[in-house]
């Protein structure tokens, strides 16, 4: 069977008797291709399993582009994997007055979670506030949902997911806690790093939203038999963005340990609640992501990358000084992309970054990424290099002059606004600069007992030269 493009059914199997036929010895002892002949049943099951492996791979092919794809798991799928922030539901929430009828109290009032229904809705204030001694009210924020948690069991397994089902679970909301120990989310469980404390969360083609662990090595999976807690907030979304006065007169109660007694408040909102949202749709989510992608073809290189990075400069965190962009796996696309960068000091001293300028910086090289790439923003490792220099001043010129002179020149290869990160230092470049200075002639000779040769660099870990101390001996 030579037609590589039958596809089908029909075509499949017309390409299988045809390269019986085809074939002398085979179409010397089989001639009769009617329906209801053994060998002819046999080729129609090949030809129907074909059509099958076919249809399959169409299917999963399609998935994977936003123009073909037909599952709501897969446009998830593909809006995390080039870091697409998909919008969850996210829950309402405004501040209630509740006013004291009975105050002033004793002792001041540490108040416990509490919740109350409100317009129909169910409201939750999470406690911790406290009332003052002779206070009669206190501003509370509540928020629109029903706290609700699961007790699951680990069973050990690769992967093991949990169904939380199709209720709105309001964003930030989940919370993972296994032997004492809280789990943070990730957006996919595949980044996660060897027995990384890590869950994702994604929602299938009927709405239910999951709960993935990892397999050791993408993130830990909880052993078999261990308790697993899941927290999570059921919201209305954008329903529970309701008016001011909404709460005036409804009243809270509970028992309160330091009176002894149950304390009853009235509520009153005098402004409205707001910032509750319904989770995106998937036709929605489609288009918002057409312009987060970029075409296949375009090349990824690190020039370009660095000069994003620099680009970059937060109110709140500042601008990194140096940037040096490796591409780990890279042919027509980088794959995987790690920025290194650093900060500048003073003029001629590197340090590392703050981890709120990294953080900030990797979300913004994300937002303009091609679909492929996966970025990282690291520190640099410094490699400290001291210079000892041995040297002759000719009769009359001024030692201290000179090592002034040196120092400067050595400096200016280390200086902030010109150094490459991740830079092999040339013993030949030292000695140039040195060359080059105005007083060089007053150098009867000099040479560097240290370092004495080229001092490398591993690019792969960003290693960076930095400068030490400078020392002379004079002959």
């Amino acid at each position: 069977m030579s037609d590589y493009d039958a596809r089908d059914f029909a075509t499949i199997r017309a390409a299988l008797i045809e390269a019986i036929r085809s074939d002398p010895a085979l179409a010397a002892v089989w001639s009769d291709y009617s329906d209801g002949q053994i060998g002819v049943i046999l080729l129609d099951l090949i030809a129907w399993v074909g059509d099958q492996v076919e249809h399959s791979l169409d299917f999963r092919v399609s998935e994977l582009y936003l123009a073909t794809v037909r599952l709501q798991e897969s446009v998830y799928r593909i809006a995390k994997s080039i870091g697409y922030p998909i919008r969850n539901a996210t829950a309402s929430a405004g501040d209630v007055l509740l006013t004291f009828g009975g105050a002033p109290y004793g002792p001041a009032l540490t108040l416990p979670e509490l919740t109350a229904t409100v317009g129909g809705k169910a409201w939750r204030y999470a406690g911790g506030g406290t009332l003052a001694i002779a206070a009669t009210t206190l501003s509370t924020t509540w928020q629109q949902g029903t706290q609700a948690s699961t007790t699951l069991t680990g069973d050990g397994t690769s992967y093991q997911r949990f169904n939380l089902g199709t209720a709105k679970i309001a964003a930030g909301s989940v919370s993972v806690v296994i032997d004492g120990f809280t789990w943070t989310k990730v957006d996919q469980i595949s980044a996660a790093e060897y027995n990384e404390r890590k869950y994702e969360t994604f929602r299938d083609e009927a709405g239910n939203l999951w709960l993935q662990f990892g397999n050791t090595y993408n993130g830990l999976r909880p052993v078999d038999g261990i308790s697993i807690t899941i927290g999570y907030l059921i919201t209305d979304g954008a329903t529970g963005n309701v008016g001011a006065e909404v709460f005036d007169g409804s009243t809270v109660s509970w028992f309160a340990a330091e009176l002894g007694t149950t304390v009853t408040a009235t509520m009153s909102n005098a402004s409205p609640t707001a910032g509750g949202t319904n989770e995106i749709g998937i036709e929605d989510l489609r288009d918002l992501l057409v312009p987060w992608t970029r075409a296949a073809g375009v090349g990824v290189t690190a020039e370009n990358i660095e000069t994003q990075a620099l680009s970059f400069d937060d109110a709140t965190y500042g601008a990194v000084a140096k940037v040096k962009a490796v591409l780990h796996r890279a042919d027509t696309i980088a794959n995987v992309v790690r920025v290194y960068v650093a900060a500048a000091t003073d003029a001629y001293t590197l340090a590392v970054t703050s981890t709120g300028l990294k953080d900030a910086l990797l979300a913004f090289l994300n937002i303009t990424k091609i679909l492929t790439v996966e970025y990282s923003v690291a520190d640099v490792t410094f490699k400290t290099v001291n210079f000892a220099v041995k040297a002759r001043a000719s009769v009359g010129a001024s030692e201290d002059g000179l090592e002034t002179a040196m120092t400067t020149a050595i400096q200016s290869l280390f200086a902030v606004a010109t150094v490459e990160l991740a830079t092999a230092l040339k013993l030949s470049d030292v000695y140039d600069v040195i060359s080059e200075m105005d007083t060089a002639d007053q150098l009867e000779w000099y040479v560097f007992t240290d370092p004495t040769d080229n001092v490398s660099v591993d690019t792969d870990v960003g290693e960076t030269v930095q400068l030490g101390t400078i020392t002379f001996t004079w002959e």
